[in-house]
């Protein structure tokens, strides 16, 4: 995803740059997380892998991703201002999120973009 193609808008993306691409564009800049015990049995699960070996590729890979960023782009992974919201995903089932982030989307659509609808 370009940034010439977050400019045109009307477009939805998932990537550790998003933010930071967008930092300059009207947007909303939503940040999923959950803590990391949560993302390891996720991990394990969806690979068929032992938690041990998911836990130590997930701790090595988000190193190497935060040394990575800084080093290349001059971003820092840790930074959260530039999302408008963030949501832990552990709290809720699929379902759950699902419906707090369509009702977040609606909202801002609404407030930001109502001549637009």
């Amino acid at each position: 995803m370009s940034k010439e193609r977050i400019l045109k808008g009307n477009v939805v993306f998932d990537s550790l740059l998003a933010p930071f691409l967008a930092r300059d564009v009207e947007s909303f800049k939503i940040y999923l997380f959950a803590p990391l015990e949560v993302r390891i049995n996720r991990i394990a699960n969806r690979d068929l892998k032992p938690s041990e070996q998911s836990w130590n590729e997930t701790i090595l890979r988000e190193k190497l991703e935060i040394k990575r960023f800084k080093e290349y782009y001059g971003f820092d992974l840790n930074d959260t201002s530039f999302y408008n919201l963030m949501l832990d995903t552990s709290l809720f089932d699929v379902e759950g999120n699902i419906k707090i982030l369509e009702s977040a989307v609606g909202v801002y659509l609404e407030r930001r973009w109502k001549s637009w609808l």
